[in-house]
């Protein structure tokens, strides 16, 4: 049985993509940008990185530098989720509800202070 891409939402197709190996979808891409990229209308140099990846990476960062102070709050580590790995919904909750603001604000700040001694 063929699912033809337009019977898909946004999500199987973002999943779709990445079954083919289009790992820079996202579903802030739009749709149409979406079916692009499967059809090959579009390429994926094309798109822009997911917004999310920021708050992927300073999670990473907050377990690697600070992991004693974050580690205990996470709630994804029983349920065996990596940071580049886990779905959009649970980064948001880790990064923008869990985290309160200002300790957010500092660390993301420090983890920016970081990539720029890198040379990042």
């Amino acid at each position: 049985m063929s699912v033809k891409h337009d019977e898909l939402n946004d999500t199987e197709l973002v999943e779709l993509c990445r079954q083919q190996l289009i790992f820079n979808a996202h579903r802030g891409l739009g749709r149409e940008t979406l079916l692009g990229l499967l059809d090959g209308t579009i390429s994926e140099e094309e798109c822009p990185p997911d917004p999310i990846d920021e708050d992927r990476d300073f999670m990473q960062y907050m377990q690697s530098h600070h992991g004693s102070s974050i580690l205990g709050q996470l709630r994804c580590g029983d349920e065996g989720y990596f940071c580049p790995d886990c779905p959009t919904g649970r980064v948001v909750v880790c990064t923008v509800i869990d985290c309160e603001p200002s300790m957010r604000k500092s660390m993301f700040h420090e983890m920016l202070l970081e990539r720029q001694r890198r040379g990042k």
